[in-house]
């Protein structure tokens, strides 16, 4: 006689957290992974979506660290309404850096200029293109985040995940604001 799974009676059980994986271009802004909280008390459950990966492992990865980043978050107080609005202006000021820096770049190349100078444009212009929101020190999350991001990484070696190749696929998603209006 084989066992059968425990199953609890679904009348008692609350889940406690659920993650889907959704085209990027349905994610509400452009974000790789987002979370909010539905019910409240006992009752409450914590809801991610992760913008569709190549892989499993990637998507489980983005997961985990909006898992952990939200259940982190509620336990200081921190909103996802706080998180979005913080989102959401940093990317205004990420873009803005990035135009700026890219005409910077333009025109150090289409002058005279020094090897050293043309390089430090392309360094200045990279960082900003790999920065996410909660990295930035004046994120209301950014000690969870960047707590949620060492776990993250240490998922990602444990899963034989090449996190340069994880992190190029990620920055490389495109998210078409024009869908959502």
């Amino acid at each position: 006689m084989s066992e059968q799974p425990y199953q609890p009676d679904r009348r008692l059980s609350v889940p406690l957290f659920a993650a889907v994986a959704i085209p990027h271009d349905a994610q509400k802004y452009d974000t790789v992974g987002d979370w909010h909280f539905s019910g409240a008390g006992v009752a409450a459950s914590t809801h991610v979506t992760v913008s569709t990966l190549s892989t499993r492992e990637h998507e489980i990865l983005v997961a985990v660290h909006e898992l952990i980043e939200a259940e982190l978050c509620r336990k200081a107080g921190i909103t996802p309404e706080q998180v979005t609005a913080f989102d959401e202006a940093f990317e205004k000021i990420r873009q803005e850096e990035i135009a700026r820096r890219e005409r910077l770049l333009g025109q150090a190349m289409s002058r005279p200029h020094t090897r050293a100078e043309i390089a430090g444009h392309q360094a200045y212009l990279r960082d900003w293109r790999e920065r996410e929101p909660g990295d930035d020190p004046g994120a209301p999350y950014h000690a969870q985040h960047l707590f949620a991001t060492k776990i993250e990484k240490q998922l990602a070696n444990a899963l034989g995940v090449d996190w340069k190749a994880y992190e190029a696929e990620l920055s490389a998603l495109e998210w078409r604001k024009h869908d959502h209006e």
